[in-house]
């Protein structure tokens, strides 16, 4: 089993798009190959098919010392089947945030 590690972190206006790119491995982020499952929910209906959408607009218009995304870092029990994971982290996630806008992720590693 590996060791339990748990993050938040608050990123400031201006950085939600470029985080967004980094935990979907986008762009120059691709060639990692350690991504195995995104998923998103709770889409304002101007992003339901197109959640970079929404990180662009926090970028945009959140005020200037606002918060424009957090970021909780879970690491899971390597025990489980790559299903159970993705139950879990998608379970979690939207835990964690109730009726906020998500985005989760799960990588190797």
């Amino acid at each position: 089993m590996n060791a339990l590690h748990f993050g938040i972190r608050s990123g400031k206006r201006g950085t939600a798009s470029t985080h967004l790119s980094y935990v979907t491995r986008g762009g120059r982020h691709a060639k990692r190959g350690d991504l195995v499952e995104t998923g998103y929910g709770n889409m304002p209906s101007w992003a339901q098919d197109n959640p970079s959408l929404l990180w662009k607009a926090s970028d945009t218009y959140e005020r200037k010392n606002g918060s424009t995304f957090r970021s909780f870092i879970i690491s899971l029990p390597n025990v489980l089947t790559i299903e159970q994971l993705r139950e879990l982290a998608r379970d979690e996630a939207q835990r964690l945030a109730g009726s906020y806008p998500i985005l989760f992720m799960g990588n190797k590693g």
